[in-house]
């Protein structure tokens, strides 16, 4: 699948500005160079001002966020690529074998699914498990939806790919109430 720079930077931009717009987030910029700061406001016009670090931190955690959108859009781009070389009676039966390979290993429900699911929840540092399985869920989805534009709809291996990622984020919660639960409670004295 051949990437076009400037399609790909504009889909992270519009990807990016979903996101924050989404979140209520708006960046204000200092109106001179002597203020030496950015602000974020936080849920519109009455949300709370935060320091330049916070906006340091928010601008990092889009980046990661667009970069989650990518990988979701280019794995089910692959997916779609090779599924579509199936029934093209100018594709050999080796072309159609390799397909068949790399969707049953390297782009097979699990092995994708997984990857997305961990690069994803490998930026959990312990902070609310489900507003950040509902983020991080949002993310996916989108790179899902940006393929889907790009690609005019999605194989079903990308289908159940998402649905896959779906179980994970379950486990991963439930993983959290099981966590919750299991804690001792300590007798008081």
């Amino acid at each position: 699948m051949e990437i076009n720079l400037n399609k790909a930077m504009n889909t992270l931009h519009s990807v990016e500005k979903q996101l924050r717009d989404q979140a209520g987030v708006s960046v204000n910029k200092p109106k001179s160079q002597a203020a030496g700061r950015d602000s974020v406001e936080i849920g519109g016009p009455k949300g709370q001002v935060h320091s330049a670090g916070y906006t340091q931190l928010n601008n990092e955690l889009a980046e990661k966020l667009a970069s989650l959108t990518g990988l979701v859009e280019e794995n089910a781009g692959q997916q779609n690529k090779l599924a579509g070389l199936f029934g093209d009676v100018n594709n050999d039966e080796a072309i159609q074998s390799r397909a068949q390979e790399l969707l049953d290993t390297y782009f097979s429900v699990e092995e994708t699914g997984d990857r997305i699911f961990n690069f994803a929840f490998s930026f959990y540092g312990g902070e609310d498990r489900e507003g950040f399985a509902a983020k991080m869920k949002d993310a996916i989805y989108e790179g899902f939806n940006q393929a889907e534009k790009q690609l005019g709809g999605l194989a079903d291996i990308s289908l159940e790919t998402r649905d896959y990622i779906d179980g994970r984020i379950n486990d991963f919660l439930k993983e959290g109430e099981e966590s919750e639960t299991q804690q001792p409670v300590l007798d008081q004295v």
